[in-house]
């Protein structure tokens, strides 16, 4: 790791989204998976590559424990590699655009592709020309972020797929996020507000193996087919005990009935763009308390209480949900410098 250049290699997680919020392209929602990780460039303009290879699958089962299997099957497994990258553009320190894309492809015997290392390669180069021995799903995105004081502003938008021409009549696959933040209400609190919208058909496809999820997991975002919009505000209680900040906060989600690991739609099967089928509304107000002393040690407490309505039923159910975290961070680290003559 240096100043314009860094490698990593090994089992670890990435976000490519706001520290707080989701990732519409690559989360640290799923599992760590092994990878290898590139990063070219400095402050103002920098390029973030990686390749990882996730799980395997056997006849479109996940996840597959194929070292079992008979070497007849698992020769016939579908090997299950994504590839991603970004390009941060930062000309000011108060405002950043990043490019961002994704290929997610799998074959039985399939590895490490050349192709799929080229940085955006897909708008640049003809990538269907025989030989042509993976199937691949690629997503496109974009991130916006901007500080206007006293104002920050970010915003993410995928395509996963969109009928520009409007020549195949599907409804389109695109997810977007959105926060706007307000810091220095007064010296000790913050404000503000976040919307994420999630299609009924992105991140899923025909074949399992091309879905978006590792062990189940989705990549960006958990579900699909959802809206979402939180209000929260942030009090720093440091005067009365230091490292402490008590949040308040709502959350209103909008849940359809589509989900990632279902079979992708016929063409003749009526989907609609958003919130598809009978709807599950919930509304949580909560109380989120994190204590942080320093750099080391962390403990945070998410006290809320859901109320759920679902079109197919009367009545709301209720549902306190509480959650308790812990953590602590060790860093074994020597630095060395390198100098060329």
């Amino acid at each position: 790791n240096s100043r314009f250049v860094s490698l990593y290699l090994g089992r670890f997680k990435n976000h490519w989204g706001t520290p707080r919020g989701s990732g519409v392209l690559i989360s640290d929602n799923p599992l760590s998976y092994d990878q290898f990780t590139l990063r070219i460039g400095g402050d103002r303009l920098a390029l973030y590559s990686l390749i990882g290879e996730l799980d395997s699958s056997l006849d479109g089962a996940f996840p597959s424990r194929i070292e079992f299997l008979p070497p007849e099957d698992r020769a016939r497994a579908e090997r299950r590699y994504l590839a991603a990258h970004r390009l941060n553009w930062r000309p000011t320190r108060t405002f950043q655009l990043s490019l961002m894309e994704s290929a997610l492809y799998s074959g039985p015997g399939t590895g490490v592709s050349l192709k799929y290392l080229i940085p955006f390669h897909v708008y640049a180069f003809e990538v269907d020309n025989t030989p042509k021995n993976d199937e691949n799903n690629g997503l496109l995105a974009g991130l916006i972020w901007a500080y206007l004081k006293p104002f920050t502003i970010t915003g993410q938008i995928l395509i996963d797929d969109l009928d520009l021409m409007g020549e195949n009549g599907e409804p389109g696959s695109v997810a977007f996020t959105g926060s706007l933040v307000w810091g220095g209400i007064h010296p000790t609190l913050d404000a503000g507000a976040m919307l994420e919208v999630v299609a009924a058909r992105t991140y899923n496809t025909h074949l399992p193996e091309g879905r978006y999820l590792y062990l189940l997991r989705g990549l960006a975002t958990q579900f699909n087919d959802y809206v979402h919009v939180a209000a929260f505000a942030d009090m720093y209680l440091d005067s009365a005990i230091p490292g402490l900040t008590v949040s308040p906060r709502v959350d209103l989600l909008w849940q359809g009935s589509s989900d990632i690991r279902d079979p992708f739609p016929e063409e003749d099967d009526s989907v609609d763009f958003i919130l598809n089928g009978p709807v599950e509304r919930t509304i949580r107000p909560a109380l989120r308390i994190r204590y942080q002393p320093g750099p080391q040690f962390w403990a945070g407490f998410d006290y809320g209480i859901n109320f759920i309505t679902h079109e197919t039923s009367d009545g709301v159910d209720i549902h306190p949900v509480g959650l308790f975290t812990v953590g602590t961070r060790f860093s074994f680290a020597r630095p060395y410098r390198l100098s060329f003559r």
